[in-house]
């Protein structure tokens, strides 16, 4: 086994005082790589978790790609945060490197790691921005939304279109600063993902660009809410702060992964359907995505 680093140790440390099992975090080893030595108790408290994603992408050395071969690790992301936004003047930071890994390498284990992450700072925070790829983002929040329930501060999930360092525009930067002052000072008191201005329910946001800088949407719902000029704009829909300690959070952080979904489409017959759905002897349930409200086909 590894020798733990400073950071991983002290992590530990805090997860045994809140009462988190090391089981939970499975093969991800949290590191705390920042903190402040001397918080200001007037400011809020948020915590930074670090997973991954384009955020923390860089040119590779052939100067053609982005990858993660000398990928911008956590104190240099909250350095840039301080340079642009001065970050650390407005709140006490706890800077947690849980992973670095493109999102669409997430897996349900990952999940009960961050969920065990949250738990495990929830009392000292007034918030929390997890630093995440766009591929499974809308996953990796709808997760968190089940797996920490009843919450009184925000979780806001950030994802970038371009990385933060070294390219013209990057969208990574305004995104996380962003994320970070929703998380400290937003009147919510829910699961959240940010991008470009906009603020959305964890549950209900989905991946709509690959490319443009408005990367989600909330299709159902709509935005919670918007970030810009006027600062934070809480939507009528969303659940607000009552303060910090007045919910009992609920921490469900286990997942099942014996549920596949199938998109129903006018090919699939019921022959077909059957042959999927008993094909497995893993499987304890199935999803189907229908055309719409209880609309499948009468056959299947």
């Amino acid at each position: 086994m590894a020798e733990l680093t400073p950071g991983q140790q002290s992590f530990l440390e805090m997860a045994d005082r809140a009462g988190v099992s090391h089981d939970l975090f499975g093969q991800y080893k949290p590191d705390i790589q920042f903190q402040e030595a001397q918080p200001d108790a007037t400011k809020s408290t948020i915590a930074y978790i670090h997973t991954g994603g384009t955020l923390a992408m860089v040119p590779s050395n052939d100067g053609g790609t982005i990858s993660f071969e000398g990928a911008v690790n956590l104190p240099k992301i909250i350095e840039v945060c301080n340079y642009i936004a001065q970050v650390r003047r407005r709140y006490n930071i706890i800077g947690i490197h849980l992973a670095n890994i493109d999102s669409k390498e997430i897996k349900p284990d990952a999940w009960t790691a961050m969920a065990a992450t949250i738990k495990t700072v929830y009392d000292l925070i007034d918030g929390a921005t997890l630093g995440h790829g766009t591929h499974t983002l809308e996953y990796s929040a709808a997760a968190s939304s089940y797996a920490l329930r009843n919450l009184a501060v925000p979780i806001v999930f950030a994802a970038s279109q371009i990385p933060s360092v070294g390219f013209p525009g990057s969208d990574g930067i305004p995104n996380l600063t962003g994320a970070m002052e929703i998380a400290a000072n937003g009147d919510f008191a829910e699961v959240l993902a940010y991008a470009n201005g906009t603020i959305h329910r964890g549950s209900r946001v989905t991946k709509e660009n690959d490319s443009r800088l408005n990367i989600f949407e909330s299709k159902v719902t709509g935005p919670m809410g918007y970030f810009g000029a006027a600062g934070i704009e809480v939507g009528d829909g969303a659940r607000r702060r009552m303060g910090k300690r007045k919910h009992e959070l609920i921490f469900q952080p286990e997942f099942n992964s014996s549920i596949p979904s199938l998109k129903i489409n006018p090919s699939i017959g019921p022959d077909l359907l059957r042959e999927l759905l008993s094909g497995t002897e893993k499987a304890v349930g199935a999803v189907l995505e229908t055309y719409g409200s209880a609309a499948l086909p009468n056959d299947l």
